[in-house]
This record gives structure tokens, sequence and C-alpha cells, in this order.
């Protein structure tokens, strides 16, 4: 993939991977026999494509320095002794009632939640949750599945997916996607009852590029001291003879020292862990690692991508991840085209 820096558009164009017509499998009546036994025995493909989606492409940036230094000192409070979540909100309410018991009514603009406190710092996850059917894991935009009604009144909305499309018994999943709840005021709403998150590669790449030494460490590889032992991935041939355009034998090299801070090449790993103790339940998470950066730094925690958590409790079979892979492809294709960003650590926004 290829950055620039200028401004990006974040909304992601996708086109399905499959689609078929109920008509498909039918031979035309034009057509020879041989034409219609080939089109007999045509394979069809599941389909793991992914609901589009849109992405945010600004942060909101926390403007008032009267009250910055306080929410950086709680988030660090925070971070160094391991608050929870409940902790560190009880601390920015008390927080807000010294401020205003001290300073008057000027305070009472301060954050009164961890939620506006990360909101406000830009620390706020950018996720785009889709919901995963419990069976097949097929994924589905969860505006779609909360807000599902038949005859005016909420429903839950079953999986319609085709797991074995070349079955003489081609039926769909119909698993239940939501349960539903009923609130304190009588009303009834759906809830999922599986989430995905999945994080976007480019804005990750965005916060990335704005770390001081970042594009300096992406340019390590060029001036590493080279010798005659396989020590890393730059060492391999693919690294060596890898085109800017594929099987294009007049193209230059994808990863040159004019692109060393710019064409990124990804490592994609897929690990289940236990979250809970005393329980089996898996969950798994996608991340990537940036292999043009040092081997010493590229897998801290500040250089991995997170991409997307796998839910329990159970671990998905091995064609089944391919739904949650799905929209990373995706989002690959399209950076593959390369992408513009507004500024870096090196080159400020004009």
């Amino acid at each position: 993939m290829s950055f620039d820096t200028d401004q990006y558009d974040s909304t992601i164009d996708r086109t399905p991977i499959y689609s078929n017509s109920d008509n498909e499998n039918e031979p035309d009546d034009n057509e020879d026999a041989e034409s219609n036994e080939s089109f007999e025995f045509d394979d069809i493909y599941e389909d793991y494509s992914a609901p589009a989606f849109e992405l945010s492409s600004h942060y909101d940036i926390f403007k008032d320095s009267r009250f910055m230094w306080i929410l950086l000192w709680i988030m660090n409070f925070r971070m160094k002794f391991n608050l929870s979540d409940t902790a560190t909100e009880a601390l920015i309410k008390f927080m807000k009632l010294v401020l205003i018991k001290i300073g008057g009514t000027e305070f009472e603009d301060f954050c009164g939640s961890l939620y506006t406190t990360k909101k406000l710092l830009g620390l706020s996850d950018q996720f785009v949750n889709f919901v995963a059917c419990q069976k097949c894991h097929k994924l589905y935009k969860k505006e779609d599945v909360v807000d599902f009604q038949q005859n005016n009144r909420p429903s839950i909305m079953n999986c319609t997916h085709i797991e074995f499309p070349n079955s003489t018994t081609r039926r769909s999943c119909n698993t239940a996607l939501s349960i539903q709840s009923k609130l304190l005021n009588g009303s009834i709403v759906n809830r999922p009852e599986l989430i995905f998150p999945y994080a976007s590669i480019r804005q990750q790449l965005a916060r990335m590029y704005r770390h001081p030494s970042f594009e300096s460490n992406l340019r390590y590889w060029v001036n590493r001291s080279i010798n005659d032992l396989l020590g890393d991935i730059y060492d391999g041939d693919i690294w060596k003879t890898f085109k800017d355009t594929p099987f294009d034998e007049n193209s230059g090299l994808f990863f040159s020292e004019e692109t060393a801070n710019s064409h990124l090449g990804l490592v994609l790993n897929v690990d289940w862990f236990q979250p809970y103790s005393n329980t089996t339940h898996s969950t798994g998470v996608i991340y990537a690692a940036i292999v043009n950066l040092p081997r010493e730094i590229r897998f801290k925690r500040e250089n991995i991508l997170i991409l997307g958590i796998l839910p329990g409790p159970n671990e998905a079979n091995l064609h089944k991840i391919n739904h949650y892979l799905s929209p990373i492809v995706d989002e690959l294709i399209s950076l593959w085209q390369g992408t513009k960003l507004d500024s870096t650590a090196e080159r400020k926004e004009k």
C-alpha cells in the first residue's frame, strides 16, 4: 500500500465479491449442449462479502487548554495504576465537583464522564461494529439488525446466508441474529447476539504517521548493514523482487529507497486467548505488524494495528474466519490504490 500527504476520503466503495440470481444456473436455450454441460458444472462459491460501511474522517480534539492538563493527568493516572472504567469515571466526576466547588460555574463545562473525556481527547475508539451470525459467522450491518421491524414492530432478524450454495438442498442459515429485551419504559429493543468490532487500517496508520520518528523508523531498512545471513524479511526474495505493478517486468520495485516511508508491508496474524478465568471462552484478535519497522520495535503495542476482535465463546472454523477477513481484504484493496494523508509528523498540514 502507498501513502501520500494530502487530505483523503475515508468512504470505502465496495463491490460484491460474488453475486448470483435465481436463474443463474438455468442454461440459455440458444446455447449448445457443450456449453450447457460446462455451465452445469460451474462452481458457485460461498459469499464471504461484508456489508458496506463508512468511516468517520475526523476526530474531536479537545481545544480548551484550561481543562486539557487535568484530563491528561487523569488518563495518565488511569494507565499508571490500571484503573477500571468505573473507577476512572468516579474520579472524573469527583474532580468536576471539586472544581465547581472551588471555581464556581466556570467549571460546569468540565467533562462529567469517561466517554466524553475520551471523545474530547481524541481517544474514543473508531471501531465499526458488525453483527455476526452465531452459526455461520456471516456479517450484517448493526443498524439493520437493531432496527429490524415487521408489521411496524421490532422483530428478530434471521441470517439469510447460504453456507453451501453447491448443495442440492440450498438452505439459508436462518439463525436469529438478536434477542429482544424490554426496557423500563415498556419498549422492546433488539440486542445483537454477537458483535464483531472492526478497526480501519487507514485511520490507525494516519495516527501513527503523526508520531515523531515513525517515518524515520520506516526508512530503517534502507540503511541497515547487509550481510550474507538471512536475518529478517528484508533479506528475502519477495522483499527484493516484489514489483510496484505485479506481473509487469518493466515495473519498478515496490520496496525502494524512494518509497521507504510510504510503501508499507503488513503481516496479518490471528491469535485466540481466554479473557476470563474459571470459564471456557475463546476470543480472537486479528492484528497486523508493519514489517518496514525495525524488528525490535515492530511488535510493540504502539506499532501494532488491531484490525478486529473475533467474538466468542468458541473459535470460528477456518473457512468461517473468511467472513471476518472480508472487510480487511476490501480495505487492503482500496489502500493498494494509494491513499492521502492531511499531514504527518515530518510534513505538517498546510
